[in-house]
């Protein structure tokens, strides 16, 4: 099978694409046919080796697709060969065929394209599992999102004006944050052009954010601690600044706020979150017209790597997709 091939950790750049052979069915999988997968940071770190797991070598990146079943292993039930299903893996969905445990699938509804499955998983999953699991969002509350023209960050946006929040989205680009206004977000704050705080307290009074989702840490992080309100809840994310941001801690003590760590993957490791019924009603909302994944750019798999840097190099607002396969 055609894969886009990591053989040492280093520059994304140095990704190829290659001949692999075909993963064998462990019991409990399914083998999937590969028609669109969804790019994410991640990919880019995992491939540098600046990832927290790191498979072996060779392998091929990619944690989110959409495709159609080739054979399930003795036992699996639920899935048969034809079935269109979206999920998450490791690694490994920049190729035509991937294995995956039959519990990380999901089934697609006959209306929702190859493209738009591939990237429902990853951010949509994550952000329903931070706002609405560890945030305990309701209606009416004022959110803040940073890094908000991201996949997660958008998505995050799109979700939480879903719910009835009002939301502020905070990113470097005022282009790009055009599209989180077009999610949902009552109003949009470009960091680069002024501070912050200021902002915050334009959008939500002395009264602060009940909810705060950081993706991206660093000092814009250690400043959004500041703008919480009493009982606040800061999610933390993610660090894609590349800093881990120092919290003070006096301020949620002051504060009577909590700072709450979002670590989806462990969750699903640990089989503790509500997946299974989280994907079911993203779906449900995107076949109701209620969601609308934005993606900014399509890729075939001889351009992954290019791919991958541009997600990582910020130049494409929302997911991207590699089509791996098509017919």
């Amino acid at each position: 099978m055609k894969a886009l091939v990591c053989r040492e950790f280093g520059p994304v750049e140095t990704l190829e694409i290659a001949e692999m052979p075909e993963p064998p069915l462990a019991a409990g999988s399914v083998r999937v046919k590969v028609r669109s997968a969804g790019i994410n940071f991640p990919d880019g770190l995992v491939v540098q080796g600046k990832y927290q797991l790191k498979p072996a070598l060779p392998f091929s990146p990619g944690s989110e697709f959409s495709g159609t079943v080739i054979e399930a292993a003795d036992g699996v039930q639920g899935f048969a060969p034809g079935d269109r299903v979206f999920g998450l893996t490791s690694f490994g969905a920049f190729a035509e065929q991937l294995v995956v445990p039959a519990e990380r699938l999901n089934h697609m509804h006959s209306s929702v394209s190859f493209e738009t499955a591939a990237v429902l998983s990853m951010a949509y999953g994550a952000a329903m599992y931070a706002l609405m699991e560890r945030g305990r969002l309701v209606a009416g509350e004022r959110v803040m999102i940073l890094g908000a023209t991201g996949g997660v960050g958008l998505a995050a946006v799109e979700l939480a004006a879903n719910a009835g929040a009002h939301v502020l989205a905070v990113d470097g680009d005022d282009l790009r944050l055009k599209e989180a206004e077009a999610k949902g977000a009552k109003a949009v704050f470009n960091y680069e052009t002024g501070e912050l705080r200021e902002a915050a307290k334009d959008f939500a009074g002395t009264d602060g954010f009940d909810l705060i989702l950081d993706p991206v840490g660093g000092a814009l992080g250690e400043t959004a601690v500041r703008c919480l309100a009493w009982k606040g809840r800061l999610l933390v994310f993610g660090f894609a600044s590349g800093d881990i941001p120092r919290i003070a801690t006096n301020l949620l003590l002051l504060k009577g706020a909590e700072a709450i760590g979002v670590f989806w993957g462990e969750s699903q490791r640990r089989n503790d979150n509500r997946d299974v019924e989280n994907f079911r009603l993203l779906q449900d909302w995107l076949i109701a017209g209620k969601l609308s994944p934005h993606i900014g750019g399509h890729f075939p798999l001889e351009d992954g790597a290019a791919a991958i840097q541009a997600l990582m190099d910020r130049k494409i607002a929302g997911k991207a997709v590699i089509e791996v396969a098509s017919g």
